[in-house]
Formats: C-alpha cells, sequence, structure tokens
C-alpha cells in the first residue's frame, strides 16, 4: 500500500472514477458524488494547497482510499474502496484522518475542542469502526437528505399518445436541456420543486418526453428537474 499526496488535475480523474466504481458497487452507500469532491477540494478548502489537505492510498488494484481534511469545518471526508471497508484498513484510514485534521486545524490557527465526522446510515462497517474509536453520535443531521430511491418517486401524469423514459447519453441530454431552455413553453417545460425559483441550480434529472403522433415522426419533449446546488 502507497500513500501520497494529491499531486494534480489527473488525480481529480482518478478519484472521481474511483467514486464512481464504489458508488456503483455499493448502491452509493457511503459514498460522495463524484461533483462534491472538485467542491469539498476547491471551494471548502480553496484557502488550503490541495497538496496539505488531500492524500490518496494506492494499490495494484488502483486507488485503495483517500482523505480531505478540512481545517476551517474541524471535519474530514474519508473514503475507501468497497472492498477494502470494515477492517484494519480502513480504521487506518479514519486513524490517520483524525490525527491529520486536528494537525491542520493547528497550524492554521483554527481553534476548537472536538473534530465533526459522519456516516452513512446504511453504512454499518464505518459506524462501527468510529463508535470503537471514540466517535459519537451528536444528534441528527444539520442537513436535508436529498438522496431518494427512484422506486419512491411517483410517476407523473401525462397526456395520451406521450411516452416517457430516460435520455440515451450525453448528447441527448444536451438537447434535451436546449428544447427546455427555450421559449417554446407548450413543447417544454423547466419544473422545481415547491419554493425554488430555479436560480443557483444544477440539473440532476433529465427525462425525454416524446409523442408519437406528430406527422414527421417522434418529437421530442423535455424536462429538466433539479435542485439548488
Amino acid at each position: 500500500m502507497r500513500r501520497r499526496p494529491y499531486e494534480n488535475a489527473s488525480d481529480l480523474t482518478l478519484l472521481q472514477a474511483f467514486t464512481v466504481a464504489s458508488s456503483a458497487k455499493t448502491d452509493g452507500c457511503g459514498y460522495l458524488h463524484p461533483g462534491d469532491i472538485a467542491h469539498h477540494l476547491f471551494n471548502g478548502n480553496r484557502a488550503f494547497a490541495p497538496d496539505e489537505v488531500m492524500t490518496i492510498w494506492e494499490d495494484d488494484a488502483g486507488v485503495a482510499a483517500w482523505v480531505l481534511v478540512g481545517p476551517r469545518h474541524r471535519s474530514y471526508d474519508a473514503q475507501v474502496r468497497h472492498d477494502l471497508r470494515g477492517g484494519a484498513f480502513e480504521r487506518e484510514v479514519l486513524e490517520y484522518s483524525d490525527v491529520n485534521t486536528v494537525a491542520a486545524m493547528r497550524r492554521h490557527g483554527v481553534e476548537g475542542d472536538r473534530i465533526l465526522g459522519d456516516a452513512f446510515r446504511c453504512d454499518h462497517a464505518r459506524i462501527e469502526l468510529i463508535s470503537e474509536m471514540g466517535w459519537v453520535p451528536d444528534g441528527d443531521p444539520p442537513y436535508v437528505i436529498i438522496r431518494v430511491r427512484i422506486a419512491d418517486v411517483p410517476e407523473p401524469s401525462r397526456p395520451a399518445g406521450y411516452s416517457i423514459r430516460a435520455v440515451a447519453g450525453v448528447s441527448e441530454a444536451c438537447t434535451a436541456a436546449t428544447a427546455a431552455a427555450s421559449s417554446t413553453p407548450a413543447t417544454a417545460r423547466i419544473e422545481y420543486p415547491a419554493g425554488n425559483d430555479g436560480s443557483g441550480t444544477s440539473a440532476i434529472l433529465a427525462r425525454l418526453i416524446t409523442y408519437g403522433g406528430s406527422p414527421s415522426g417522434t418529437q421530442p419533449i423535455s424536462e429538466i428537474s433539479s435542485i439548488r446546488a
């Protein structure tokens, strides 16, 4: 097992691929969204050099784990590959994270008598490990959980002759987004959750609504559902 600091932009791509692969094996349990890695590294930790706050472990299979400490937030992100979770290696990564978060706080004059962390409710191995290490629950999480099983989202009603399917690849998603942003309200619309006017949002779901009754064949109509970033 090799441990090294973050080096350059290619490492970001490496870590995002690692997260995608492990999320696919675990239904996302215990892993950040790939886009959050860059956000946490370059926004949440913008006052610090990436190679000071990010550490990567690698073995013959590739990335084994990574840790991003956040001195300002008195916390860290620790991600361990799905096949290495719940054992001595994950504990080593967590112990390293604890020590280095405190060290970074002290280097930068961040005061505090405790560090913060979290674990997915479904990640029983992580919960057991941090409990053994002396971590204690601190009530309910101070944030809104926005992840929901697709099976729990009701299918919208649609007029006769219309069908709904997932977009097929990036190109079709771009076509759908372009149609949704056009000035043709009869054929496209953007829907936001209640109380959200759409400003400062990022699209997370695109569905292509098609109408099969047009003379020229199937007419694409798009719907983009978004949440505030």
